[in-house]
């Protein structure tokens, strides 16, 4: 959230609650339709989750 609304908390908590919100719904919905059966919420989350944080670990290293 603080690469979208800056460094500022009173601006940066309720981005980050707002942004978690909907991506919890997105995430619900992509579990509940990708399969035949249901696939847990913390699988899906822990995977999208995963290659975010690698992400940001390799963006990082190319700027440092």
């Amino acid at each position: 959230a603080r690469m979208l609304v800056g460094a500022n908390n009173a601006r940066s908590l309720p981005a980050s609650i707002f942004m978690g919100a909907i991506f919890l719904l997105f995430v619900d919905t992509l579990a509940r339709t990708i399969s035949v059966s249901e696939v847990p919420l913390g699988v899906l989350t822990g995977f999208i989750g995963t290659i975010f944080f690698v992400w940001v670990l390799w963006r990082n290293k190319k700027v440092a």
